[in-house]
């Protein structure tokens, strides 16, 4: 991730360049055309557009990095939660699988209002594969029973 590629001459030379490669092959086609529509900032230092979210950034929060641990506040989220959840990755941690969730399976258990909606015909890519659901979700659309602590 940290080495993926970070400037493009515009947002088709983006398209061109992920369309057809995992993880991007598994996402819809339209998904994939807004992020390189909307995903590109222009490049600082002259023509060109390089990713609004770096490279060496995403990497970071994938690998535990990232600058704030966000599990302190878990158990003060009073609202629901849904965590929609891939099929589960059992291999080995050191290399990312996004067919896989890296997603832990007891992460909805420790908010107060948490369900764990597990979707093993997905990936990572929720989202990405299905936005109508993910939509669904998000609208209450589809009724869950929220755990209890």
């Amino acid at each position: 991730m940290a080495r993926r590629r970070n400037f493009f001459r515009d947002a088709r030379d983006m398209f061109e360049n992920f369309v057809g490669r995992e993880p991007f092959s598994l996402w819809r086609e339209d998904v994939l055309r807004d992020y390189c529509n909307f995903g590109l900032l222009p490049d600082p230092n002259g023509d060109g557009y390089v990713l609004a979210c770096p490279p060496t950034i995403e990497a970071s929060v994938y690998m535990g990095n990232s600058a704030t641990d966000i599990h302190q506040y878990i158990e003060k989220v009073e609202l629901p939660v849904v965590v929609l959840r891939a099929r589960q990755d059992t291999s080995d941690r050191t290399v990312m699988n996004f067919s896989k969730s890296p997603t832990w399976d007891q992460l909805a258990g420790e908010f107060k209002r948490g369900t764990d909606v597990y979707l093993p015909d997905m990936t990572h890519f929720i989202p990405m594969q299905d936005p109508q659901l993910t939509a669904r979700y998000l609208a209450g659309d589809i009724p869950v029973r929220y755990g209890v602590r």
